[in-house]
């Protein structure tokens, strides 16, 4: 718990650190230095592990503390789906004009681009 309690704080202070980064000098800058990093991952992966470690040397799934269970679980899936969403995504915007169509996305880490032709109107 004392390990949990440490994460948290540190925690804390990044994400505060972030949003006066954000706020400062752009969301992409706080992503470069902070959301987009490996120690970032690693210590929402410590939080992560730790919350199911709390789970079960508690036995929070035992039917009385089946509510602090629920929780915690809670917690622990929302971090799986951020990793999920993270790794597997792609970031990108596409511009659409009112009434027009568009095959065009741009990727915020362009490698190459490439143009493709589904059709041809006539």
């Amino acid at each position: 718990m004392t390990f949990m309690g440490v994460l948290l704080i540190i925690f804390i202070i990044v994400l505060a650190l972030a949003t006066f980064v954000d706020s400062s000098y752009g969301t992409s800058t706080a992503k470069a230095l902070v959301y987009g990093t490996h120690w970032f991952e690693l210590l929402l992966f410590l939080i992560g592990i730790n919350i199911v470690g709390a789970v079960f040397r508690m036995k929070s799934y035992k039917r009385p503390k089946i509510t602090v269970f629920i929780f915690h679980i809670a917690f622990a899936l929302i971090l799986v789906g951020a990793g999920i969403t993270n790794f597997i995504s792609y970031e990108g915007s596409m511009r659409i004009r009112a009434g027009d169509t568009s095959s065009r996305i741009v990727g915020n880490k362009t490698y190459m681009n490439v143009d493709l032709k589904l059709w041809e109107q006539k």
